[in-house]
């Protein structure tokens, strides 16, 4: 620890500075609070969902995600942290397809206002209109077999309770650095393969990555920032600036975000693709005009990302 007065080395002294070993003491407990938080987000988007279901969606499975990426800052080695991380994952993953089928609607959309494309724009709108019948079906089915998405809703109010009965008291400065690092390193291990290739899966887990990464920064220091403790603007101010512990700077933070939305954007341009290859809604000519303003706009993304 470091010694009163003094600032630390990285991290693990960021919860310590001064003396204050109630910050370290409670980090656990910020984390936990800030988890249920997330969980909660997303239980009140599905809760809203009949005002605009895509929308909630949408929100629900972001809160998700920063659920899970908090909950992996606790305990790797504790496998009740994992069974609670397995059952987020599935909570989101029942969501996936209604997402992914509002997604092709909205990138076909933006896709049809960008210049090379107003020309064939009303050609396209059979396609479109395909889309959103299909993207409304898969809403129907969703709401016949769960009405008001009530089996996850009750997945998310387990998953609630798993997070309180959770031993945060073992989190620690440490544990919560180690955390940081390997995020940081499967980024790493991930990043060169996916920059060479064209391969969807790659180049989506390379996102889903940099996303995990990206959520632990932002809400580790917002929380520490937010959180009663004494010295936590010292501790969020070491965080933000101190790499050696797994905290880049902030310009490549903000370098790795922009890389994790433009491979998103590349995502929903790899599934309207699918759709528009296997459609017969609208003849071979416009299909061919809409993939090939779908592969320009590919090779514009993926400059974006270094590949």
């Amino acid at each position: 620890m470091a010694r009163a007065g003094r600032p630390g080395n990285g991290i693990l002294d960021a919860f310590e500075w001064r003396g204050t070993l109630v910050v370290a003491d409670m980090l656990g407990l910020v984390l936990r609070d800030a988890s249920l938080c997330e969980i909660a987000a997303a239980e009140a988007a599905l809760t809203a969902s009949n005002r605009n279901p895509h929308r909630c969606v949408h929100r629900a499975r972001r809160a998700l995600r920063r659920a899970r990426a908090l909950i992996a800052l606790g305990n790797r080695g504790d496998p009740a942290f994992a069974a609670v991380d397995a059952g987020l994952r599935r909570s989101t993953r029942a969501l996936s397809r209604l997402r992914d089928a509002a997604v092709v609607v909205e990138t076909l959309d933006r896709l049809l206002k960008r210049k090379a494309m107003l020309a064939d724009s009303r050609a396209a709108m059979p396609l479109r209109e395909d889309l959103v019948r299909q993207r409304g079906a898969i809403l129907s089915r969703q709401r016949r077999r769960t009405p008001g998405f009530a089996s996850v809703l009750a997945q998310l109010r387990a998953a609630r309770e798993a997070v309180q009965s959770l031993d945060w008291t073992q989190v620690k400065p440490r544990s919560v650095a180690r955390a940081v690092k390997r995020s940081l390193r499967r980024i790493g291990k991930i990043e060169g393969k996916a920059r060479r290739s064209r391969a969807g899966y790659l180049r989506h887990r390379w996102r889903r990555r940099l996303r995990r990464y990206n959520d632990q920064r932002t809400l580790l220091a917002n929380r520490l920032a937010s959180a009663p403790l004494h010295g936590s603007a010292e501790a969020v101010e070491l965080v933000r600036r101190l790499p050696d512990d797994g905290f880049d700077s902030a310009p490549h933070g903000k370098r790795l975000a922009m890389v994790s939305h433009v491979l998103g954007l590349e995502r929903d341009m790899h599934l309207l693709r699918r759709f528009v290859r296997r459609t017969d809604a609208i003849g071979s000519g416009v299909r061919d005009r809409l993939l090939e303003a779908i592969e320009h706009r590919l090779r514009k993304l993926r400059a974006r990302t270094g590949k």
